[in-house]
């Protein structure tokens, strides 16, 4: 089985801590990709360093507002060249695209 994503909090913190399948390797993470749209705050953000392994499946990602959103609710899109890769074989997370927050609900 391939890194799958089993859990995403987003905190007005703001950041945005993922979980995973495995341990993963956050090395290559790639700044500025990872987007959190919150319509309660009017905002979209994105990732920002540092990132910080909580433990080997789970990072957590200061998130910086990068502009004004317009909608409704709280969603996760990451695209698949996020960097976040397992540790073990190094393959690569896929990402998810509007994935609703918290996840699992």
């Amino acid at each position: 089985m391939g890194l799958v994503l089993v859990a995403a909090v987003y905190s007005a913190a703001p950041s945005i801590t993922l979980s995973f399948n495995q341990p993963i390797d956050i090395a290559q993470l790639v700044e500025g990709v990872i987007e959190v749209t919150d319509g309660a705050l009017g905002l979209l953000w994105i990732n920002s360093p540092p990132a910080v392994l909580v433990d080997p499946q789970t990072v957590r990602m200061n998130l910086v507002d990068d502009k004004e959103f317009v909608g409704t609710g709280v969603h996760l899109t990451a695209p698949g060249n996020t960097g976040i890769v397992a540790s073990e074989g190094g393959g690569a997370w896929g990402g998810v695209m509007d994935l609703a927050l918290p996840f699992p609900p």
